[in-house]
């Protein structure tokens, strides 16, 4: 629909959560994301482009302490770091 719009579209997984803060959560989403194609047969189905954020996340070394924001109550959201690995993936 959004390309019959005129729309460009990419497919993006989600970044995670901490493993160890929010592990609940996190399992439940990995189920989703990679190394689950889900996301990537979406992609590949509609033929548009994919960005792996979370195998990028996952891929980095201490990824839960380097690119999660410690200091946010719930350890939810990307920092700095997190967002700019997000924003080249994107890219």
């Amino acid at each position: 629909y959004a390309r019959t719009l005129g729309a460009k579209v990419l497919l993006s997984t989600n970044s995670p959560v901490s493993n160890t803060q929010r592990a609940d959560q996190y399992n439940w989403m990995k189920g989703f994301n990679p190394p689950n194609a889900y996301y990537a047969n979406i992609a590949n189905t509609w033929l548009v482009p994919y960005a792996n954020v979370w195998g990028d996340f996952t891929a980095q070394a201490n990824w839960a302490t380097a690119l999660i924001a410690s200091s946010e109550a719930h350890w939810n959201h990307p920092n700095c770091a997190g967002y700019n690995l997000m924003a080249n993936t994107i890219y």
